[in-house]
């Protein structure tokens, strides 16, 4: 899910967390919590500790992802502007 940007973003840091963390990673992250909880259950593993220390690392990886995909969105964003304000010359 490619962001659809119309209009220039304040800053780097501010549309990486935007889309890359809260749009992206985020979503996911609540989804495989829910999916490892309930896999957890079937094997009955799911106790307190493990649950926290899944979600733990599962938020650290969410994260690191989300600020990846956040980053390459930000470059494809810049590629299309700098295009887009070049055609309009």
């Amino acid at each position: 899910m490619t962001p659809v940007a119309t209009k220039k973003p304040e800053g780097k840091a501010r549309y990486i967390w935007k889309f890359g963390i809260l749009n992206w990673a985020l979503p996911f992250y609540l989804l495989f919590m829910v999916m490892e909880s309930f896999a957890m259950h079937r094997r009955h593993e799911l106790t307190p500790s493990n649950l926290a220390q899944a979600a733990l690392y599962a938020l650290v990886l969410w994260l690191i992802t989300g600020w990846v995909l956040g980053t390459i969105f930000w470059h494809r964003f810049r590629k299309n502007s700098k295009n887009s304000s070049d055609e309009g010359n």
